[in-house]
């Protein structure tokens, strides 16, 4: 939890997951998954829970842009989940076991889909998606390799923007 109270100046609070600040924006690049605003003035607060479930979903995308999520389905590390159709309804089938290390999603719907690797956050109903994949063709899949937080880095890095 963040508290403040009179900051005097804007503040924006990123928490990015990053397994490595060395060489920071020349070879590797922030993962930003919340942003908080504190206005100058004021109390304000703002909460984050870290929740390690992830999830594959066929996304809608506009002009290049993830714009929301159509279905989804959790998936957890070394499991396997495809993608259908049916009367113009999409559906993940319930993943079941596959690689070690690997989450996989096939595509059988016949037709060319937008897919994402994304992450649930308690309390959210639709995921927020972390990796997009376009044109997923039929009979097609796509692969993500689990590599875990570390043993040390299992919580996020917190960067302050002052306005």
């Amino acid at each position: 939890m963040f508290c403040s109270n009179d900051l005097s100046k804007e503040v924006m609070i990123m928490l990015t997951w990053s397994p490595n600040m060395e060489g920071l924006y020349e070879d590797v690049f922030l993962i930003v998954w919340k942003v908080s605003k504190f206005r100058k003035l004021g109390p304000y607060r703002a909460t984050a829970t870290y929740m390690a479930q992830l999830a594959f979903a066929r996304v809608q995308v506009k002009s290049g842009k993830v714009i929301s999520t159509v279905t989804f389905v959790n998936i957890n590390n070394s499991k396997k989940t495809i993608l259908t159709e049916a009367n113009n309804v999409y559906h993940f089938s319930t993943p079941q076991a596959e690689t070690s290390g690997i989450l996989q999603a096939q595509n059988h719907t016949g037709t060319i889909q937008e897919i994402a690797v994304s992450s649930v956050n308690r309390g959210d109903i639709m995921p927020m998606f972390i990796l997009y994949f376009s044109d997923v063709g039929d009979s097609s899949h796509i692969m993500a390799k689990f590599t875990g937080f570390g043993p040390v880095r299992t919580s996020p890095n917190v960067f302050a923007i002052i306005t």
